[in-house]
């Protein structure tokens, strides 16, 4: 038979069971469909391959996954090397092979320990069988009774008895000896089965004398009846014999059973404990989740009510910065008629001393990066929980409010702090890039993420920087050059090591716009130096201890001491085109900044457009406006409306920040 006519449907249908009974193996044909129906199925685990020919099992030795194999009726040679094959098959555990004697059955459960099942019999011993141990099966064993109806049968011809009659009873005994030995043999049967053939044969033999002696019950009774009785009595001896090797393992059995059922019994007795304190914890699990759910409606109340507070803290502190500014302007056109102006100030104060400004708490450059930095780190908290729970994001206007109201609690000191916060902003962000930086994302300039992009580009500076030093000073060891960078961090660059820095991060463009800025900036602070280093030739006592080029890079410093150390660095800054480290991370953070404010500036303007209420924040239809005039997605509206909103609305909140939106589109949708 082949493979051919069956072989598409097989593998479509068959899984990981190869059935190839009856098909010839030996044939290249059915050899060669065999091993491409390995490669089609690799993980094919039974296989059943009786009747095919085989006369070994080198074909199916790629079958390494096999559990279960079937290869009966085939011309196996040699046994022994059959049963060394299948010890390749590591996870064989059920075996059907034609076996012709125990020698066999003891080489195949020695040689593959992990077998289960052989010939469809277990080869381990279950828990509820009761068996003959092997030491009694030859005590029990029909081949010792032939002696026994041998003697019978010898007495039979003493008495002249029909010759007839004892042929067919002495061919009965080798054929019942001949079927039990082909029970064990072939079937491999469990030896309480074995012992069971042996007294049904010996039963047979019984009755085939029982017949003919009733038969025979006028004739010869005496001589005939005395036979029937030994051999009843050896049966019966023989039935004893089994019942008192097994009664003591019923009896065993038995024990082992009642203590099992004992154990049930606890082991129902516990789940029912279990059971109840499960439907305990259940009603509690029910009692904490309307528990929970109170708890998360008053907190969604709480938080629509800290947002109803929040806006009406940016409209109370934009009125109040608008009416702060609004008395400047008036107080610079009254100059003529001060005296009195001051007079009716002072009375306009005390009648309506409530409408006044708060006066802003003045913060340094420290105090206001401190208070940035915990802003930055409770909107990022705050942007996480608002995911976690499928609330809309803030801005990072909004959100500083919401950060003041929960660090302060009280409307005066939160208008206060933002007051002080803003005119930081004001007052820093010309002298400190991250401050200006922080403006611009109140302000809705820049996006969020901007923040990040400047600290890459510093960490990139630091390790350009890092790698220099190595490169020039190959035999210092890590903690050496950790140091020196330490010094050039808190000292000077070189016009070489400045320069290659900036070429490596930027465009050939860009860097020469960041080289013109930065000579210009040394140039302009040579000039100070200059008249500075006159002042401290005619005043050799001034000396200083600021940092040399902070003093250089502000005018308002020149007249403060300097010692020799730092006067010998002016100088020598004086002769090369070298530049404090600080000033020149403040340098190219500004030019980042306003490289980043040029890029996206097409961009904000379209979502002021949009930005009604100027708040930052797009409702889904002012989103869907922006999208129609970006000309990237006029080709396609409602795909990248739909795809957009998927993205950035994804529980449909219907509120987008300007981040978000920057964040969304890419550069060329930006451009």
């Amino acid at each position: 038979m082949s493979l051919n006519s069956n072989f598409s449907n097989f593998l479509s249908n068959s899984g990981n069971k190869i059935t190839l009974n009856n098909i010839d193996l030996t044939t290249s044909e059915n050899i060669k469909l065999l091993e491409n129906l390995y490669q089609k199925n690799p993980n094919a685990n039974k296989l059943e391959l009786s009747n095919c020919n085989l006369t070994d099992l080198s074909k199916i030795l790629p079958f390494k996954k096999t559990i279960s194999l079937d290869i009966r009726n085939n011309n196996f040679q040699n046994f022994e090397e059959i049963v060394s094959n299948l010890t390749k098959f590591s996870n064989l555990t059920d075996l059907k092979i034609d076996l012709t004697d125990q020698n066999q059955v003891l080489l195949i459960l020695s040689q593959i320990p992990k077998l289960i099942l052989l010939n469809g019999k277990s080869t381990k011993d279950a828990i509820n069988i009761i068996d003959v141990d092997e030491k009694d099966i030859d005590e029990i064993s029909l081949q010792n009774e032939l002696p026994f109806y041998t003697e019978i049968v010898k007495k039979l011809n003493e008495i002249n008895e029909n010759e007839e009659f004892v042929k067919n009873f002495q061919k009965k005994i080798y054929d019942e000896a001949e079927n039990v030995k082909n029970n064990l043999n072939n079937n491999n049967v469990p030896n309480y089965i074995y012992a069971n053939i042996v007294i049904q044969s010996q039963i047979n033999l019984e009755r085939n004398l029982s017949e003919y002696f009733l038969s025979k019950l006028d004739e010869k009774m005496k001589e005939i009846g005395k036979i029937l009785f030994e051999s009843v009595f050896n049966s019966a001896e023989k039935i004893i014999k089994i019942v008192n090797i097994l009664f003591p393992k019923i009896e065993e059995k038995t024990e082992i059973l009642r203590n099992q059922l004992e154990d049930a019994w606890k082991t129902i007795d516990e789940n029912s404990i279990y059971e109840q304190k499960f439907k305990d914890l259940f009603k509690e699990k029910e009692l904490l989740n309307n528990e929970n759910n109170l708890i998360n409606n008053k907190l969604k109340k709480l938080e629509n009510e800290n947002k109803l507070m929040t806006e009406k803290l940016i409209k109370n502190a934009r009125d109040i910065f608008t009416k702060s500014k609004e008395n400047n302007q008036n107080e610079n056109n009254q100059n003529s008629n001060l005296n009195s102006t001051e007079n009716n100030q002072n009375s306009a104060e005390i009648s309506n001393s409530s409408n006044l400004p708060i006066a802003p708490r003045i913060l340094t450059i420290k105090n206001t990066k401190d208070i940035m930095n915990e802003i930055y780190q409770s909107k990022s908290n705050y942007d996480k929980k608002c995911f976690e729970n499928k609330l809309p994001r803030e801005t990072m206007e909004q959100h500083m409010y919401t950060f003041l109201n929960q660090k302060y609690g009280l409307k005066n000191l939160i208008i206060e702090w933002a007051s002080s916060i803003i005119n930081a902003i004001k007052i820093y962000s010309s002298e400190d890039s991250d401050i200006n930086l922080f403006g611009k994302i109140l302000r809705n300039e820049q996006e969020e993420d901007s923040r990040l992009i400047l600290m890459k580009l510093r960490n990139t500076i630091v390790e350009l920087l890092e790698y220099y030093l190595k490169s020039k000073n190959p035999l210092k060891n890590s903690s050496e050059i950790k140091k020196m960078l330490e010094k050039k961090k808190d000292g000077i660059l070189t016009e070489e090591e400045w320069k290659g820095i900036v070429y490596y991060i930027y465009t050939n463009d860009d860097a020469q716009v960041i080289e013109n800025k930065i000579a210009s900036f040394i140039n302009k602070n040579k000039n100070v130096v200059n008249n500075f280093t006159d002042v401290v030739s005619t005043h050799s006592n001034l000396f200083t201890n600021q940092n040399v080029l902070n003093t250089v890079g502000n005018s308002k410093n020149v007249n403060k001491k300097l010692t020799r150390e730092e006067i010998f660095n002016l100088n020598k800054l004086n002769e090369e085109m070298n530049i404090n480290f600080k000033d020149f991370l403040k340098l190219v953070s500004d030019y980042q900044i306003k490289s980043r404010e040029k890029y996206l500036k097409n961009f904000v303007k379209l979502f002021r457009k949009f930005d009604v209420d100027s708040d930052g924040i797009l409702n889904e239809n002012e989103f869907i406006n922006l999208i129609k005039n970006i000309p990237y997605c006029q080709n396609n509206i409602d795909e990248f409306t739909f795809k957009f909103l998927s993205i950035i609305d994804p529980f449909n909140n219907k509120k987008i920040t300007f981040s978000e939106c920057v964040s969304l589109f890419s550069m060329e949708i930006i451009n």
